[in-house]
Formats: structure tokens, sequence, C-alpha cells
């Protein structure tokens, strides 16, 4: 039983370091398509607020 409990701490924790580097590949993406379109963080923010 505790061999099993310490492989699902495992994997959670794998799971955790997985979803972390995707959000950081998806912000770096974001940030790219910033740059490229020569927009600013702040116009950006101004946009997504429309958006609603």
């Amino acid at each position: 039983m505790a061999k099993v409990t310490a492989e699902i701490e495992a994997t959670k924790a794998t799971l955790t370091e997985l979803k972390a580097q995707i959000h950081q590949q998806r912000l770096s993406e974001l940030d790219e398509l910033i740059q490229e379109k020569g927009l600013s963080f702040d116009e950006i923010k101004t946009m997504l607020n429309k958006a609603e």
C-alpha cells in the first residue's frame, strides 16, 4: 500500500511539473506573438477587456 501511495504522489508531482511546463510554453508563445504584432502588454489587456 505504501508503495502505491508513493507512486501516486510521484505521479502527481510529475503532473504538476508538466502542467507548469505547458503553462510556461503557452506564455512564451503568447509573448512571441505580442512582440511579432508590435503590441504592448497594456494594449493586449485593453483588447481582451473589450472582448468581454
